[in-house]
């Protein structure tokens, strides 16, 4: 299983709060790209992902999503 960061959940978490993301940059103080990058690729540190989780409050783990990995078994 491979672990991605939920942009989504950051933009969502960002805009209850109604904050820009330079303002979740200042706050967290990470990059304004740093914020970009997440919240559109869903990438970024863990370091990041801590910074992003303390601001809003939240477990680290929340701000994750899961993708489950298919491999195909090739026949021969």
């Amino acid at each position: 299983m491979e672990m991605k960061i939920n942009g989504e959940k950051i933009i969502a978490e960002r805009k209850v709060r109604a904050w820009s993301q330079q303002h979740l940059a200042d706050v967290s103080a990470v990059s304004l790209r740093t914020i970009q990058r997440v919240e559109n690729n869903d990438s970024g540190s863990l370091e990041t992902v801590k910074a992003l989780a303390s601001c809003f409050e939240l477990d680290v783990a929340k701000l994750f999503k899961a993708e489950m990995t298919v491999k195909k078994k090739h026949s021969k």
